[in-house]
């Protein structure tokens, strides 16, 4: 006689096996149906990181107060029309002291050159600081006839080493400080030129410009 025979003829109920719990994994321990989908959804998410981040970057740089020529960047920190941009690249280019600034960095060298206005400081920028200015000194009612212009090298990777204009600004892989001038549109002339300062903040360290 079974032992659950005898269990119920004693008035007892026997004990059952608790149930196993169905694995998500399935029998081997890999449900590769499973496995699929999070890693094609793994591969979605990141593609559409990806794409957006190509999208915004895009589109920041088309909203940015720039000039691009063949081997430089003109980009102004704050907010001023093409055709004064225009004007302060044209003057600065044109300055025989600025122009041999940016000569003895080589045949084929590029720049991203950053104006602002010359009241300004911003550390982020190799400029010398100004009287009484922190890591950064935007008044609003600046001189709108004084500007200056931190000139610097741009280190491309070899692939990227012919890049001109805009993609000089994307495919940048690092920046040094080359010469600091100022310029008065008001007399259409290049008022003071200066090497860069001997240590600038974040040295060293590649930080956004825009």
């Amino acid at each position: 006689m079974e032992k659950n025979d005898i269990l119920k003829m004693e008035g007892k109920e026997p004990k059952r096996a608790p149930a196993r719990r169905r694995s998500w994994l399935g029998k081997a321990g890999v449900n590769y149906k499973m496995a699929d989908r999070i890693q094609m959804l793994y591969l979605t998410v990141v593609g559409v990181a990806l794409g957006a981040a190509s999208v915004l970057g895009g589109w920041t740089q088309d909203s940015l107060c720039t000039v691009y020529l063949s081997d430089a960047v003109y980009l102004s920190i704050d907010r001023i029309d093409d055709k004064a941009l225009g004007e302060i690249a044209s003057i600065a280019l044109t300055d025989a002291e600025v122009r041999s600034r940016l000569d003895a960095s080589g045949a084929g060298a590029k720049f991203i050159n950053c104006v602002l206005p010359a009241e300004w400081y911003i550390s982020e920028i190799s400029l010398h600081r100004s009287e009484g200015a922190g890591g950064h000194y935007t008044p609003g009612d600046y001189n709108r006839s004084l500007y200056k212009v931190a000139f610097t090298g741009v280190e491309l990777a070899d692939a990227n080493k012919n890049a001109e204009g805009r993609d000089i600004l994307s495919k940048a892989l690092r920046r040094t400080p080359v010469a600091k001038a100022w310029i008065d549109l008001s007399q259409e002339k290049v008022i003071e030129v200066k090497n860069p300062p001997a240590s600038v903040m974040y040295e060293g360290i590649p930080v956004p410009i825009y």
